[in-house]
């Protein structure tokens, strides 16, 4: 039989002279577990990506909305002053800049039409700016120059019939309505530029009132994009 091993009290040690037990060295703390360690930026709270849509939509519509008025003279209108920083600023860089952003969250619907569109702004803006020298370059040849901007104005018809026609689907009316009108605006554009805008006048007044109505649509969607469930007693469908 294994004989069991000699306990001595302390107190029995030292009546013995004997060394007391030293005592037990403590347990190492536990390792901290990396993982579970929470980060000392997580309180902070995180960015989330706004809507870039609405911003595209109102600067396509507030430069629509100018051009109207400018294409069909209404009030007297003939100086192009105003409305070039409008469309270079709003609906050029505006525009772009939330195409940017629909490429980010991915939608690329989105993100063609508002880069586009940004383009568009910004080329039509540059027409009117003297130092680019684009309307002095037809100066002797008008009719040429007109021509020109028919050309210039098909390209983006046959690019907004291809806007139209994937929009039907989506049962988006504000956008359907602000693409068909902007349609209608470059078709007839097109036919006044094609013969001559001077004496073609009421067709370019036409144009321009449908500059104007598509406008009106487009800040219906902006409206609609905007007015939430977070910032608004009321929404409005997304079917309009």
């Amino acid at each position: 039989m294994a004989a069991a091993p000699l306990v001595v009290s302390d107190a029995a040690a030292k009546d013995m002279d004997i060394a007391p037990a030293p005592a037990p060295a403590p347990a190492p703390a536990p390792a901290p577990d990396m993982e579970k360690q929470p980060s000392p930026l997580a309180d902070f709270p995180r960015a989330t990506m706004v809507n870039p849509t609405p911003l595209g939509i109102s600067a396509f519509a507030v430069s629509t909305f100018v051009l109207g008025f400018y294409q069909g003279q209404f009030g007297g209108l003939t100086i192009p002053n105003v409305f070039v920083p409008v469309a270079f600023f709003y609906g050029g860089i505006a525009s772009f800049l939330a195409g940017q952003f629909e490429f980010y969250i991915g939608n690329t619907f989105g993100a063609v039409v508002l880069n586009a569109f940004g383009g568009f702004w910004f080329s039509l803006a540059c027409v009117y700016i003297p130092s680019f020298n684009i309307l002095a370059a037809y100066a002797a040849d008008l009719q040429q120059g007109y021509y020109a901007i028919a050309i210039y104005l098909t390209s983006w018809l046959i690019f907004v019939t291809i806007i139209v026609a994937a929009l039907l689907s989506t049962r988006r009316w504000s956008l359907v309505g602000m693409f068909s009108c902007i349609w209608l605006n470059f078709l007839l554009s097109i036919i006044a530029f094609y013969k001559d805008p001077l004496t073609h006048h009421n067709v370019l007044k036409a144009a321009g009132s449908f500059s104007i109505l598509a406008a009106i649509f487009g800040l219906a969607n902006t409206v609609e994009e905007l007015v939430t469930h977070e910032n608004s007693l009321f929404t409005i469908p997304h079917q309009l």
